[in-house]
């Protein structure tokens, strides 16, 4: 799936979106540490790269939860709180991914704000 999402989207700008420097095991044994909750993804309902940090995070068995702006009001409220603007928009163990979602980023978050 994360590849035909690729492909509608062209490659150039997904692949610094989608690029970590770890390898899978590292990425499974980082997954196993997160815990429900300490991820949200503010999204829409017709965001293209939503469903792309979407899949990644399903791909690589991070817990997540998904907070759908288009579907829910108080999901727009906690987002408008953030004084938030874009999407996708994470909160991750706290601290907020104000440019979308990055796979780099996040990992590097993850490391370096335990659970």
């Amino acid at each position: 799936m994360l590849a035909a999402i690729i492909a509608a989207a062209g490659a150039g700008r997904l692949r610094g979106m989608l690029e970590d420097d770890e390898s899978p095991a590292q990425l499974a044994a980082l997954a196993a540490q997160v815990r429900p909750g300490e991820v949200v993804l503010y999204t829409t309902s017709d965001c293209l790269y939503c469903n792309i940090a979407k899949e990644w995070l399903r791909q690589r068995h991070f817990a997540y939860a998904e907070c759908n702006m288009s579907v829910s009001q108080a999901c727009v409220r906690e987002y408008e709180a953030y004084g938030a603007r874009g999407t996708p928009f994470l909160v991750v163990r706290g601290e907020q991914m104000r440019e979308g979602f990055q796979a780099a980023v996040f990992v590097k978050i993850l490391k370096h704000r335990p659970s």
